[in-house]
């Protein structure tokens, strides 16, 4: 069975940011978040200056907060308006501060990030490669001072990206972007088989985000196992 590319879900003056992250075994990690404008559309050298305004910021803010088998590796700015809107991105390679006992590389600091919106979970979630092995207070959970740390320097990366936009962007917001909406039972194999496929949207909801919270439980991301 080929692989299913999925189709482009315009979010209307929508700036999608994706902080790139590398360490020393070559797996990679990415964070993403969203804000919205409401002024005129930027165009590529726009994109490029908000992507280096949020490696700038993730090189003061979370870097300190990384191992230092783990480097940034740039950012990307995109305009989710339509699929030819205006991208633009930057390099980076900092290298974390930390030199503790190193963590798996599927490890995690989970930013919950609460919306009005009431749904399963209840927030959408950042997952930051950071921590040692001194910021553990048991195997399954981060001191809570390491976790007020990140969430809260997680939500100063976003709220100076988003404070500093193009000229003519207007206002913005930071959201979260749903581009599905429930999902469909794909029946696949003989004897047939059932899988849930996201059904998604014609365009992305959008919903401010409230809060930023760093959780003390440990998270995971087992994409990070498989070399980029």
């Amino acid at each position: 069975m080929g692989m299913v590319v999925a189709s482009f879900i315009p979010a209307a003056k929508t700036i999608r940011v994706e902080q790139r992250f590398l360490d020393e075994d070559g797996h990679t990690a990415q964070c993403r978040f969203f804000f919205t404008y409401t002024g005129s559309a930027p165009i590529p050298a726009d994109m490029v200056a908000v992507a280096g305004t949020c490696e700038t910021e993730v090189e003061a803010s979370i870097v300190p907060l990384m191992h230092s088998t783990w480097t940034t590796a740039g950012a990307v700015a995109t305009d989710l308006t339509s699929d030819t809107s205006a991208s633009g991105e930057v390099g980076g390679s900092t290298a974390g501060t930390l030199t503790g006992g190193r963590l798996p590389a599927s490890t995690a600091g989970v930013v919950s990030r609460t919306t009005g919106r009431r749904y399963r979970g209840g927030h959408s979630r950042v997952y930051l490669p950071v921590g040692d092995t001194t910021k553990l207070l048991s195997d399954n959970e981060w001191t809570s001072l390491f976790a007020a740390d990140f969430g809260s320097f997680w939500s100063d990366v976003e709220a100076a990206v988003a404070s500093a936009p193009w000229g003519g962007a207007g206002t913005t917001t930071l959201v979260m972007a749903s581009f599905y909406s429930g999902f469909t039972n794909e029946v696949y194999g003989s004897p047939p088989k059932y899988r849930r496929v996201p059904t998604p949207r014609a365009t992305a909801a959008l919903y401010p985000v409230l809060t930023w919270v760093g959780k003390p439980v440990l998270g995971t991301q087992r994409r990070r196992l498989t070399s980029g």
